[in-house]
This record gives C-alpha cells, structure tokens and sequence, in this order.
C-alpha cells in the first residue's frame, strides 16, 4: 500500500464530509488518493534536507524544506509535540492547548500536526 492510499484510508471519510460541507461531491476510494498527484498539488515535507535530502525522484511539485538548523542553534533544545494520525473534531481547541502550554512552562518546541 502507497502513502496516498493509507493516507486516504485514514482521513478520506473526513475529506468527504468537507467536500460535502462545500457542496462537491464525494470522492471515492479509487480517485481520492491519486488526486493530489493528478493535480500537482504543491506541497512540503517540513524536516531539514540535511536530515534527509528530498529523493530525487520526487516530482518537483514536491519540496523538502525546513530553517530547523537555525532554530536547533538558536537556543536549549526543544521538545518534540506531534499528534501522529490522529484524527479529532475540534483541531483549533487542542493547538491552543497545546500553544498554551508551550508558553506556561517556556519551553521551545516543534509541534508537528
């Protein structure tokens, strides 16, 4: 299984209910995952290229680019918040749990959604 189709698998039904939301019609489990590669959607893979340079047969739509070397430098190392594939109902109350308290304990941290 490709990285579209497990990406699809895990977040397809919520795609659909936005499309449904916005008035578009359903994708179904054969179109959503090669959508974003039939349209040449743009997008980032946010870790430094001197961790893992971008393949070099990735498709030029897709970049591996992130100023992490200068953060890591800047100052005390920071912690690493990451959510994974989880999949919640309200996003915008937990990034500012989770702003908030980065900022109450003064910690730096790279938070990864």
């Amino acid at each position: 299984m490709n990285t579209a189709t497990a990406n699809w698998i895990s977040y397809g039904d919520v795609i659909n209910k936005w499309r449904f939301f916005i008035g578009l019609n359903p994708l179904s489990s054969t179109e959503g995952p090669s959508l974003a590669e039939a349209l040449k959607v743009p997008f980032t893979y946010c870790w430094s290229p001197a961790l893992a340079p971008k393949p070099q047969d990735w498709p030029s739509h897709i970049d591996v680019v992130i100023e992490l070397a200068g953060f890591l430098k800047s100052g005390p190392p920071p912690i690493y918040i990451g959510f994974g594939s989880i999949v919640i109902d309200d996003s915008q109350t937990l990034i500012n749990t989770v702003l908030n308290a980065v900022s109450l304990t003064g910690v730096r941290a790279v938070v990864s959604s």
